[in-house]
């Protein structure tokens, strides 16, 4: 799992010369290089579809060649001399770019410092195995070749028997190094615990009395290799990783001709401790994507090679790669570099879902790029045609299509029911593939009088068994005394991350505290069984080890009409209830949605078979919600897939005011999931909307 590496003699201690550079054959190339695996078997098929939802849109992508017998395949190898048939595999570098590779007639200048290559150069598992790296790999005087080499990443990175990822851009000192040795000298003596619970969800998280081994890790992932989309995309194509860091080989700092070497079981481990407690906002940002891809990577697989859950969910990997960094032709002018780098996005997003499309460079969108806003409207209209449910359950900001008629008419913008993906659903779909939308879905898209819109078949949820917070005044008050004394005590878990004093919060949703109080009672309202299911079905943090003194403590407390004895709390029992609340808050409320105040609250809807569902919506009595009818299937339980919708003109035309995640009983989300059952409403062909303009 980790290792201390002493570089020794350096293979290349200054140059790579250039005869150790050999282009293979087409054979060879062929024998090494798998072929590309993807997910739509029929992209013309996929294209088409597109095509029925936005003509303009598919025009901006096409069938992607094959360019495989184009691609210029080379390796670093141990010899002058290439000897075909005996490399059998190679491995390949990702890194953030600190150098410019420089091609001399005899030479390449070195793109790492010469301690890392050499580290880099002794993963290989024997001296007939090459050794790809981009900078030299690719020839980067021929724009041709580049182009071509783009599209080949994925064959590239998917090929390779190891991809070695340099984070050189930090540098450990040795106290540091030594942290990361005694941690895993202590992992490694749990034997008898099994590897995924080794340190893991104890009262106190385990990072958090670890100050020394929480900063280590923090400077790990600070490293710009983790927020660069094309280091993402290699990432997510290879089929294992080490990671190598420069590191101080003695405390006074004299030397540095130390590699610290941690393979990416170590990563997994390490993120899973991170989950328990914050980071900074930029981290926080990737350890959700980062973690459940490494702890899936890292499972054992029954064929042994199957790694596509992370290949599937197209709102998951656009949300992904837009949050993070590329830098575009840094030949260009600003403006049109940070074009040139959203295209690269999308490129990206093309080859990680292997869909078998590519931008199409006769289109405007694939010769000068777009909008970022252009972007999000096109890919989440291609993953709607995919079957993906996440574009119908993204929640970030509402998304406003920019039109230009003519190119001396001023753009402007139109409102579009679509909202932008973020990293929270990253989040809430990241952890496996999800279903596809069922085949005989009957939706369509459209414009009208300036508006976009989605027509397709909504379950209206009944309204006439609503239940609020304030219809129990009593219960009410006993969650805010609750939430109050938690708070004074300090207790919860996660009570860092809870949105009590949150300014933007505190803004956007009125008071926090009325919210946690009012999410209580109604966790109240429901009760300790519709907790348990919950807690099970969500899989929230130590459920296992805290559910059952914290449903006998809610039990008491209603029993005893609040006035059980603080004293005779258990404090884990207590806390888990809070950290519960936060759980339901922060997945149910729509936090990146809103660009003005609106006032969300929770309520409980019962169905008529005594289920119970809890959801978030704004005050109005014409506030309806309801299930998309593609969105029916049990697999799409952690997505918002409730839509928030208040009626326009007409009986079949609505406005989308947001989206909640439904949390539900057994009972509740069997009669949910069953089309056209009793206690809903059914509407056919319905157009839904987004809010206006102005109103954003």
């Amino acid at each position: 799992m980790f290792a201390i590496k002493v570089v020794g003699k350096l293979r290349f201690p200054s140059s790579i010369p250039r005869n150790h550079v050999h282009r293979l054959e087409l054979a060879d190339e062929n024998r090494l290089l798998k072929p590309p695996s993807d997910k739509d078997s029929h992209p013309d098929q996929l294209l088409q579809r597109l095509q029925h939802l936005d003509g303009r849109v598919a025009e901006r992508f096409m069938v992607k060649p094959d360019i495989k017998a184009e691609f210029a395949f080379r390796l670093i190898c141990d010899s002058q001399h290439f000897v075909r048939q005996q490399h059998s595999s190679f491995i390949a570098l990702s890194y953030r770019r600190k150098r410019v590779v420089e091609k001399h007639p005899d030479f390449y200048t070195l793109p790492l410092e010469k301690e890392m290559l050499q580290a880099v150069w002794e993963e290989r598992v024997s001296d007939n195995e090459g050794l790809w790296i981009d900078q030299i790999c690719i020839d980067q005087d021929s724009n041709a070749e580049k182009t071509i080499s783009m599209s080949a990443m994925d064959m590239v990175y998917r090929s390779a028997r190891l991809v070695v990822v340099a984070l050189d851009d930090l540098e450990l000192k040795h106290y540091e190094g030594e942290i990361l040795k005694k941690h895993v000298l202590k992992y490694e003596a749990l034997r008898h615990v099994a590897p995924s619970k080794r340190l893991r969800r104890q009262h106190t998280p385990y990072l958090e009395g670890n100050y020394g081994l929480l900063q280590v890790l923090q400077k790990i992932l600070s490293s710009s290799w983790f927020r660069r989309a094309w280091c993402r995309h290699e990432m997510r194509l290879a089929r294992d990783h080490v990671f190598l860091l420069p590191c101080r080989a003695d405390a006074s700092g004299s030397l540095k001709r130390t590699v610290l070497r941690l393979t990416s079981s170590y990563i997994a481990h390490l993120l899973a401790l991170a989950t328990e407690v914050p980071f900074d906002a930029k981290i926080e940002l990737l350890k959700p994507a980062l973690h459940a891809f490494f702890r899936d990577r890292t499972q054992p697989t029954t064929s042994g090679t199957d790694f596509t859950s992370h290949h599937g969910n197209f709102s998951t990997v656009v949300a992904e790669v837009f949050g993070m960094e590329a830098g575009g032709d840094p030949r260009l002018p600003e403006e049109q570099r940070e074009a040139d780098a959203r295209r690269d996005k999308v490129s990206i997003i093309l080859n990680t879902m292997e869909c078998g499309l590519a931008l199409n460079p006769r289109s405007k969108f694939g010769r000068v790029g777009m909008s970022k806003e252009d972007c999000y409207y096109s890919l989440l209209l291609l993953a709607l045609a995919a079957g993906d449910p996440g574009a119908l359950c993204s929640v970030g900001k509402p998304l406003r299509i920019p039109v230009q008629e003519a190119v001396h008419r001023k753009p402007y913008q139109i409102s579009c029911w679509l909202f932008e993906p973020t990293n929270v659903d990253a989040g809430l779909n990241n952890y496996k593939t999800l279903d596809r939308l069922p085949a005989d879905s009957k939706y369509s898209t459209g414009f009208s009088h300036g508006h976009h819109f989605i027509k397709l078949d909504l379950h209206l949820l009944s309204a006439d068994n609503l239940h609020r917070a304030s219809d129990n005044p009593e219960s009410l008050s006993l969650a805010g005394s609750f939430v109050t004394d938690c708070e004074t005590r300090k207790l919860g878990r996660h009570r860092k991350r809870y949105l009590l004093h949150d300014r933007q919060a505190n803004d956007n949703f009125g008071d926090m505290r009325a919210v946690y109080s009012e999410t209580l009672a109604c966790v109240f309202a429901c009760g300790p069984d519709w907790m348990s299911q919950v807690c099970a079905r969500h899989g929230v943090s130590r459920f296992k080890l805290d559910l059952e003194p914290a449903c006998w403590l809610m039990v008491a407390l209603r029993t005893m009409n609040g006035k059980w004895p603080k004293v005779d709390w258990v404090d884990r029992a207590a806390g888990f209830i809070m950290d519960f609340v936060n759980f339901l808050v922060i997945r149910g409320m729509p936090q990146r949605s809103l660009r003005q105040s609106e006032w969300w609250r929770p309520c409980v809807v019962k169905t008529p078979n005594a289920g119970k569902l809890l959801m978030f919506k704004p005050p109005g009595e014409d506030v309806r919600a309801a299930v998309p009818s593609m969105l029916l299937d049990i697999d799409y339980v952690h997505l918002a897939r409730v839509w928030i919708l208040v009626p326009r003109t007409t009986d079949s035309k609505w406005t989308l005011r947001g989206k909640s995640v439904m949390f539900g009983d057994d009972a509740a989300l069997l009669q949910v999931n069953c089309d056209g059952d009793e206690g809903q409403v059914v509407k056919r062909q319905q157009e839904v909307y987004g809010r206006d303009v102005d109103e954003l």
